[in-house]
């Protein structure tokens, strides 16, 4: 059997939502305990969650192709989904760098650096709000029972005649 860029997206594009949302949670509590073991765990987390982000954000491109020819997608809600995608994908790498970064710093120096830990959460929650954008832009595509808009009636015909 093989595997289409469709369910590589389908798969494996909820982590980095939830990812993000547990290291942010766990950077939280990190933070205010003041435990450098949390810290390095959430910071590592969120490493990870960039890295997932690129095959994300890869087998989306492809899998844009394909959807394009089925019946009952939404193109309007495709194309937003894809510039968000796009950001996500941009802000999820940067997020990624600066918690490499301050795990790093921290890791070496044996420093706590709490403001920097406090503009990492102040990010995280950031790049959670446009995780949260591209994903419901992303449900929209073909879900026409969430799109909740006039539009929506127009493109279901116009797709699938």
């Amino acid at each position: 059997m093989e595997i289409n860029p469709i369910q590589v997206h389908l798969a494996i594009n909820h982590y980095p939502i939830f990812g993000l949302l547990i290291g942010t949670v766990l950077l939280l509590v990190a933070t205010l305990m003041k435990s450098k073991v949390l810290l390095k765990a959430s910071m590592l987390l969120i490493v990870s969650v960039g890295l997932v982000g690129i095959p994300v954000f890869f087998s989306g491109e492809e899998s844009e192709e394909k959807v394009e020819h089925q019946k009952g997608y939404s193109e309007h809600y495709l194309e937003e989904h894809e510039e968000l995608g796009e950001t996500a994908y941009q802000a999820g790498l940067i997020l990624s760098a600066f918690a490499l970064v301050l795990f790093l710093l921290e890791h070496i120096s044996g420093k706590n650096f709490q403001l920097a830990n406090w503009l990492l959460f102040l990010s995280c929650l950031i790049v959670l709000g446009i995780y949260y954008l591209t994903a419901t832009h992303g449900g929209k595509i073909r879900h026409s029972e969430i799109r909740g808009d006039a539009i929506s009636t127009e493109l279901i015909q116009e797709h699938s005649d």
